[in-house]
């Protein structure tokens, strides 16, 4: 069987990375790392946006609405690169307080500033997700889980029977079927 591939978008980038699916935008994200660009692409009317970055992002969750969580490696190397001539902290009496010159000591002190956030939201989470516990369970039960979406939404969400990308024929006729219960290997079948 032969499968034609169309390219949605010719981004060119340098190394990308990350594809997500933002439900929200109805769109496809990714950075492309080496390049400096976060890209997006509308299937449903073939538009591609890329936005220039200050830095590489190599990571990246939306977070809704117009808001992503960045990777933490350029706070990073602020601490390496900064020159003190950018910024300078100046007492009231007019005499410099603070002058913040790269090296391993800001290093230093951006990394305890970032893990410092990731402890802080890990916590944070950890907590918020107890207190709900109390009102609401966070988990289905074991019987739930096993009977899976007819308990939980009514119907079959990934019928086995309706064919599919994975299973053109269906389980039952595709990849996967049953004999006396037991599951047998067969031939995948192109429906």
């Amino acid at each position: 069987m032969r499968s034609q591939i169309d390219v949605a978008v010719d981004a060119a980038n340098e190394l990308g990375e990350g594809v997500v699916w933002s439900p929200e935008h109805s769109e496809a994200q990714w950075t492309d790392i080496f390049g400096r660009r976060f890209w997006a692409y509308r299937p449903a009317d073939g538009e591609s946006r890329s936005w220039a970055l200050p830095d590489r992002l190599a990571c990246f969750a939306p977070l809704g609405g117009r808001s992503l969580l960045a990777g933490f490696a350029g706070g990073l190397l602020v601490g390496i690169f900064a020159d003190s001539h950018m910024a300078v902290y100046i007492n009231p009496d007019g005499t410099p307080w603070f002058s913040a010159t790269g090296g391993w000591h800001l290093f230093k002190w951006q990394l305890f500033a970032g893990l410092w956030v990731i402890c802080f939201t890990a916590v944070s989470t950890f907590l918020i997700l107890k207190l709900v516990g109390l009102v609401i369970p966070l988990r289905m039960s074991e019987r739930d889980m096993e009977e899976g979406d007819i308990a939980v939404h009514g119907h079959e969400v990934y019928p086995s029977d309706i064919p599919s990308l994975g299973y053109p024929g269906g389980v039952g006729g595709g990849i996967l079927g049953s004999a006396g219960g037991h599951a047998t290997a067969h031939e995948p079948t192109v429906g």
